[in-house]
């Protein structure tokens, strides 16, 4: 009786090889494509989201002014200063910020002396 030998052929190894060689060929960039498409998708969705957060934030900012001009109205002041930064809001002073803001908004009631000023950081 002949004894058989174990393993695999040189041949057979070979065209394993080149199968996987082949499959490799064509996947691969099928897989870099997606992950840079990814990164776009996800890129996209991280701006809309900043955008949206900005948007309520502005939203947010114009309800709050609205709230301090009916303040303002309520008052005996002849004249309110406001300032918003982004960590507190808006925030009440007792005199016009001297450096380092802009004119947000200024509003009144028909009286030329009263007027509520909105200040924003430059």
């Amino acid at each position: 009786m002949k004894k058989m030998k174990k393993g695999f052929t040189i041949v057979e190894l070979v065209i394993v090889i080149g199968v996987i060689a082949i499959l490799s060929a064509v996947l691969i960039p099928t897989f870099v494509n997606l992950t840079s498409k990814a990164k776009v998708a996800r890129a996209q969705s991280e701006v809309a989201d900043a955008y949206t957060a900005y948007l309520i934030e502005k939203e947010d900012a114009a309800k709050k002014q609205n709230e301090l001009l009916a303040e303002y109205r309520e008052s005996e002041t002849s004249s309110m200063y406001f300032v918003y930064d982004s960590t507190n809001g808006w925030k009440k002073q007792d005199a016009k910020p001297t450096t380092g803001y802009k004119t947000d908004a200024v509003a009144n009631d028909g009286n030329a002396s009263d007027h509520v000023y909105f200040y924003e950081a430059e």
